[in-house]
């Protein structure tokens, strides 16, 4: 498991328009077209398959595999069919935890932000590893965390009240954008560009040339910046929820009637289902289709696993609720390695790549790191032999960490 490490001396860098050389340029501003839906959402009343009590008021929630890290108050639990408490191992760090920030899924682990610092989750056991890099960032009043690639090319982004940061290969870096001095409070990292919310202002970073545009629309207090499914981005604000449809265009779904404006205030992916998303009135699954009520039900957190078990907390309550499907190689994952990689990897090979039958389970099972490790770095598939989209990416790492079925 990779551990979070820096350098003791810590390099704060303003990279987005240039971080040496010539001024840095001030961001395009891009026009947008704003479709709005307007409609209050029908919450259902669902029985939850799984209810749990939490000795403390919970402040966070994320999963991994079938263990879903619980942060209260008081320190870090995790939940599946029971709440266990999260052994704290720390060499030479915090002998607790203290109140938990935030959580937040990484490749394959989950960071825990607490008072007393950075912990990760053991891949063996459930046990809070205390991060090394914790003393560097404990100034960072940090509000949103978005992972990005595996190993030595993982990248992890801040959005904190000090701006937007980035972590990479040891090293921090600040990307200022010119001329916005609001706090941070949302960040999403994609492949190649990054979405940055600076209050109700939202940002394109393209991350190849440090180019910043800014999307010319108010779109209230923005709370998040999510995927969703097809290559779509959603932002969570105070006014609803808005589809990114593409660069010029914006669906709004107000999730009132008339000219009210519900409130998105958290959201969770599944890459099977779509984005969850939680108002006062529910749960609301945007998938491919306009939003839809999924549960009747006001919760403060929201996570969903990689079986589809979606979790809701609500003060110290725990609800978990099986409303997606676990992943499986034949229904999910051959059909995506079978489209990327046989033209290639077929008997016999071409593009002097080897012969492999990756839409063998036991070969996929064998191949899954170095697939993952390859599809994040660019280097599979070659251009014009296929592609691998991020939500395509996001099932075969979900596979990998909820067992790999058959």
């Amino acid at each position: 498991m990779l551990q979070l490490r820096i350098p003791s001396a810590l390099a704060t860098v303003a990279f987005v328009g240039g971080c040496s050389g010539p001024a840095p340029a001030p961001p395009v501003e891009q026009s947008v077209t704003i479709t709005e839906v307007v409609g209050a959402i029908t919450m259902p009343s669902v029985t939850p398959d799984v209810t749990l009590e939490a000795p403390t008021e919970v402040t966070a929630l994320a999963s991994l595999g079938a263990m879903t890290v619980v942060g209260t108050v008081d320190g870090a639990f995790v939940a599946d069919d029971e709440l266990s408490a999260v052994e704290n191992f720390s060499d030479g760090g915090p002998a607790s935890i203290a109140s938990v920030a935030l959580a937040a899924r990484r490749s394959s682990s989950v960071l825990v932000v607490a008072d007393n610092g950075w912990f990760h989750t053991s891949a063996s056991s459930a046990q809070l590893i205390w991060s090394p890099a914790s003393d560097a960032f404990m100034d960072l009043d940090i509000v949103d965390v978005s992972s990005l690639g595996a190993g030595a090319d993982e990248k992890i982004w801040f959005a904190a009240e000090q701006g937007l940061h980035l972590l990479q290969a040891g090293a921090l870096s600040r990307w200022a954008v010119v001329g916005e001095e609001a706090a941070a409070s949302a960040v999403m990292a994609t492949a190649d560009r990054v979405f940055a919310a600076f209050g109700g202002t939202l940002y394109e970073i393209t991350t190849s040339d440090k180019s910043v545009t800014r999307v010319l629309h108010d779109f209230g207090a923005i709370v998040d910046v999510a995927p969703g499914l097809d290559g779509v981005v959603f932002v969570a604000s105070d006014q609803g929820l808005f589809r990114r449809d593409d660069a010029t265009s914006y669906t709004h779904f107000t999730l009132a009637d008339g000219a009210a404006r519900t409130a998105v205030t958290a959201t969770a992916f599944d890459p099977q289902q779509g984005l969850y998303a939680l108002t006062a009135d529910g749960v609301l699954l945007a998938g491919a289709d306009s939003p839809a009520g999924v549960v009747e039900l006001a919760a403060s957190a929201v996570s969903v696993d990689d079986f589809g078990r979606v979790w809701l907390a609500q003060d110290g309550a725990l609800s978990g609720f099986d409303l997606g499907t676990p992943l499986s190689f034949d229904s999910d994952i051959k059909p995506i390695l079978d489209g990327a990689c046989m033209s290639c990897h077929a008997e016999p090979g071409s593009n002097a790549a080897p012969p492999i039958d990756f839409t063998d389970y036991a070969t996929a099972v064998s191949y899954v790191d170095d697939i993952l490790q390859r599809v994040s770095n660019g280097t599979m598939p070659p251009p014009g032999e296929g592609e691998i989209s991020a939500q395509q990416l996001e099932l075969i790492v979900r596979w990998q960490s909820s067992g790999m079925s058959p």
